[in-house]
């Protein structure tokens, strides 16, 4: 329920201590490594989109494809994948 409720696909769960304004900051948390963990390997695509366009891919592919692993280097490698399945949403 945590996780559902910090990737945005739930309300916050009850009982939570801290309310929306911790769940916020684990939130922008995720947001801001999102996009740096995508930087580095997707680097011509982040300067092709700039920062803050890059910063929502990245948050909006989280979302759809959250890590698996710790170690935040494995994780991106359905990225062309997402982007060739959003391409007709537009």
């Amino acid at each position: 329920a945590l996780v559902d409720a910090l990737l945005g696909r739930a309300d916050m769960p009850p009982g939570l201590t801290g309310g929306a304004r911790g769940l916020a900051a684990y939130r922008g948390n995720l947001q801001a490594l999102s996009a740096q963990a995508l930087a580095v390997p997707f680097g011509r695509l982040h300067e092709a989109l700039g920062a803050d366009e890059f910063a929502a891919l990245a948050w909006s592919f989280w979302r759809a494809h959250p890590p698996e692993r710790g170690d935040l280097a494995q994780w991106g490698g359905a990225l062309e994948a997402f982007l060739v399945e959003r391409a007709g949403e537009d």
